[in-house]
């Protein structure tokens, strides 16, 4: 039987790319001989840090790494002033962008946000049932009050810090281009940007 490949991915900017290293290399470790593939997509990357993932890769022989380069794209987002928390910046849109960016041969992919640590086995996460829907995502505490904020016909919030993402079902839903959309719609009272976003294109019961 062979081994399903894992795809982790990342939304990062040049100053990330460090922290996304340490993240993979622990999800390395405690997944020893998994075939992995590594998506990262970034606003800007140094030639260093393209070095250091060459040797990664080179060192961990059953890991691939796949860089998009999506700064273009990025550009297109306009941040509506006031409203954006100094901790964010239009890299956060990057987990929007991924599932567009993977290759047709990944059904699924995994989304982390860079500053995690892995201290176990994923496969429950990659295996998670998602019932047909589209996403999977962790609840976030203050659920209550951002669901209210948001006027969501549930009292839900997702986190968007991790995501579970059927790819072809993303895609044949067109959730990239709805939460872009509700974004620039309904962005000047979003405090959390795309995840505000994507719990709104996401209010399902």
């Amino acid at each position: 039987l062979t081994m399903e490949e894992y795809h982790f991915a990342f939304g990062i900017d040049a100053n990330y790319v460090k922290y996304a290293g340490v993240v993979m290399t622990s999800i390395v470790w405690n997944h020893p001989g998994q075939s992995i593939c590594f998506h990262l997509a970034c606003d800007g990357l140094h030639k260093e840090d393209k070095a250091r993932l060459e040797t990664f890769s080179k060192l961990y022989s059953h890991t691939r790494i796949e860089l998009y380069d999506v700064r273009e794209q990025l550009q297109s987002i306009k941040l509506f002033s006031g409203t954006v928390p100094e901790r964010l910046n239009r890299t956060v849109f990057l987990r929007i962008l991924l599932p567009e960016l993977l290759p047709e041969t990944a059904r699924r992919m995994v989304y982390l946000d860079a500053d995690m640590l892995c201290v176990g086995d994923l496969a429950p996460v990659w295996n998670a049932n998602l019932e047909e829907r589209a996403v999977g995502a962790l609840l976030n505490p203050g659920n209550l009050r951002l669901s209210r904020g948001l006027g969501l016909s549930h009292t839900r919030y997702l986190s968007a810090g991790t995501l579970v993402i059927e790819v072809a079902k993303w895609r044949k839903q067109k959730l990239t281009q709805r939460v872009l959309n509700a974004y620039r719609k309904h962005g000047a009272r979003f405090s959390l940007l795309e995840a505000d976003a994507l719990n709104l294109v996401l209010d399902f019961d």
